[in-house]
């Protein structure tokens, strides 16, 4: 990614309910997720977030489906 970036990892810390979203089914108590929102898009381009897991990347999201998947658990950010 070239630009400006803004990050955030963050801990979770419990499942509230289930979800069937691809990366966040499988989470568990513990797991670390590092978020990267890339502030190069353009005008009329929606900008995304990329997702971390273990340091490797795992997906693409934008930042309203990112919110929606997190509210299905307790976290909190650590970095």
């Amino acid at each position: 990614m070239t630009g400006i970036s803004l990050k955030a990892t963050v801990r979770i810390i419990k499942k509230k309910n289930k979800t069937q979203a691809k990366l966040f089914k499988d989470l568990k108590e513990g797991d670390e997720l590092q978020f990267v929102y890339g502030l190069s898009g353009w005008y009329h381009s929606a900008p995304e977030v990329d997702i971390y897991l273990k340091g490797e990347y795992v997906h693409t999201v934008y930042p309203n489906q990112l919110n929606k998947n997190l509210s299905h658990f307790e976290w909190e950010q650590i970095a």
